[in-house]
């Protein structure tokens, strides 16, 4: 899960479609129905949120390659 929630900060793409297919978007990941139903449960102001810590506590060049979507499989 916590990949996925990780991928959903950084990658705006993939964060669009968590939030509009999960479905779609959790195929591929080996997730219990209680896994799938909490991340799910998770809301678009909550992504933006972490996104935005993230970028506060960042060093720059990290933010630029992960708010770029240069890095996105740093947080596999």
């Amino acid at each position: 899960m916590r990949e996925i929630i990780g991928r959903a900060v950084v990658d705006q793409p993939f964060r669009d479609s968590l939030l509009k297919d999960p479905e779609s978007a959790l195929q591929g990941y080996n997730l219990s129905t209680e896994e799938k139903n909490s991340i799910t449960a998770i809301k678009q102001l909550k992504f933006d949120t972490l996104e935005a810590e993230l970028e506060k506590k960042l060093p720059e060049q990290m933010k630029m390659a992960l708010f770029s979507g240069r890095c996105g499989s740093a947080i596999d």
